[in-house]
């Protein structure tokens, strides 16, 4: 006996769905937060517990994430190597 069926969608972007009466709610085109990034990859690294909690009050205090501060570090961390390597 199988457990699958082989004409159940298997995602939910899948389903067909009835619109409702009232014409509102569900998925809308450009609702939500905008992406910060435009092309994100993920990349993964340890990080020492005390490294975190520093970065974290930093964000807090300038009112953004730690995402934001480790980006802007890295841009900035680049564009010294280049200038120093003549890039």
């Amino acid at each position: 006996m199988s457990l699958t069926n082989q004409n159940c969608p298997t995602t939910i972007g899948d389903v067909a769905r009835p619109k409702k009466a009232s014409g509102r709610g569900g998925r809308r085109e450009n609702a939500g937060r905008p992406a910060l990034v435009e092309d994100p990859k993920r990349l993964t690294i340890d990080v020492e517990a005390p490294q975190v909690d520093l970065l974290r009050e930093i964000a807090d205090d300038r009112g953004t994430s730690v995402s934001v501060l480790i980006r802007t570090a890295i841009d900035q961390y680049i564009s010294r190597t280049r200038n120093r390597d003549g890039r």
